[in-house]
């Protein structure tokens, strides 16, 4: 994840684009973990990406605003753990045309998810 997140802090610092960054997680209980709501988990989450765009990635803080989402947005029902792990997630939105070796590194899913490694991202 930090080799993906290098190079799209490094991406960002040469070029001027808006960056939203979105944390998400499923319905399962978050007592366990310390947090006192879903919500301040995947607010968490996305801090822990923006503060690795702006140090060490260097991209300016003023293009990049992140917030968590909670269990509100689910990819699918959660059902299995399979389906809970899809729904927890950050998702970087970009809002300018990634470089064409970002996009050779990744697979597109048909929902316009973007998969590297283990970690799922929606483009736009």
């Amino acid at each position: 994840g930090e080799d993906l997140l290098a190079r799209l802090a490094a991406y960002g610092k040469e070029n001027v684009f808006p960056v939203e960054i979105i944390g998400h997680t499923d319905r399962a209980s978050v007592e366990k973990g310390g947090y006192r709501s879903d919500w301040e988990l995947t607010a968490r989450m996305a801090m822990q990406v923006h503060g690795f765009l702006i140090d060490p990635g260097g991209m300016s803080p003023e293009r990049i605003i992140s917030g968590g989402a909670g269990d509100n947005h689910p990819l699918n029902p959660g059902e299995t753990p399979e389906s809970r792990a899809r729904n927890r997630r950050v998702e970087i939105l970009l809002y300018h045309d990634l470089p064409p070796y970002l996009k050779r590194i990744m697979t597109r899913g048909a929902d316009g998810e973007v998969t590297y490694k283990k970690f799922s991202f929606k483009l736009y």
